[in-house]
């Protein structure tokens, strides 16, 4: 239910951003947010993967332990995109810079949630994928087109599903250093690294077409391209669901 839910919403998202954007406003979107995934495969350190292998081993306050590391990952790497959003002062690079943390720390806590409890786990995904839906047909129906505005609405999407994991699901967030568990840490790279270079390398297989292509064509071009591959995408979200429900059952 809750895939089928993100086909139709993905559909009529795919819609209003095209008409509303435009082939060439669609292009530049769809490459930064291209890079902004890739780069938060890369920056994720593949961490998360772990956890269900770590929580099998029975060790106290191993969610916790987690989300102190995650938030650490979250505030370092937002500090360092917001003093490269200082330098480079440009808008495709801010949304790269400042996205890519936050699309990481949801990933990484969506994780979590996805082996605690993935029936809440969904319920606040379609939540947050309706409210984004919203939001974007308001923007359809009163803005007028404009790259800014539509990377802002990614920002909502990834906040307002942040914040709802962090209330539903009663995480506590430390900004202390010495509630990290360093050697859980250390441990946890290793065990990710692999992971996420697996990850890394199926991203590419379905994304780096769309950084080649920049090198060669316009944005507009771009932009036509990306809409076709974006409908076709929606197709393989069928078999994931199967993949989540039956990870979530035997990650415990």
């Amino acid at each position: 239910l809750n895939q089928g839910v993100h086909i139709v919403l993905g559909l009529f998202n795919s819609i209003l951003i095209n008409r509303f954007l435009g082939p060439s406003l669609k292009g530049e979107y769809a490459y930064v947010l291209n890079i902004v995934n890739m780069l938060a495969i890369v920056l994720n350190l593949g961490i998360y993967q772990s956890y269900s292998f770590y929580r099998r081993k029975g060790i106290p306050n191993i969610k916790e332990k987690y989300v102190d590391i995650f938030f650490m990952q979250f505030i370092l790497y937002m500090l360092i995109g917001l003093g490269l959003s200082l330098f480079f002062q440009k808008i495709h690079l801010i949304v790269i810079f400042t996205l890519t943390p936050i699309m990481v720390f949801s990933s990484q806590l969506g994780f979590i949630t996805l082996v605690e409890n993935i029936n809440l786990r969904n319920v606040l995904s379609m939540l947050s994928s309706v409210l984004y839906s919203l939001s974007l047909l308001l923007v359809y129906l009163y803005a007028s087109a404009r790259f800014s505005l539509i990377a802002g609405l990614l920002y909502f999407q990834e906040i307002s599903f942040l914040l709802l994991l962090i209330i539903m699901f009663r995480f506590r967030l430390h900004l202390n250093l010495k509630n990290i568990d360093y050697r859980l840490l250390k441990g946890t790279i290793a065990f990710g690294i692999y992971p996420m270079l697996v990850s890394i390398l199926t991203a590419l297989n379905y994304r780096v077409d769309i950084l080649i292509l920049k090198l060669f064509v316009s944005f507009e071009e771009l932009g036509y391209y990306t809409l076709g591959v974006g409908l076709a995408t929606n197709v393989w979200i069928v078999p994931d669901a199967f993949k989540q429900v039956l990870f979530a059952r035997t990650a415990r």
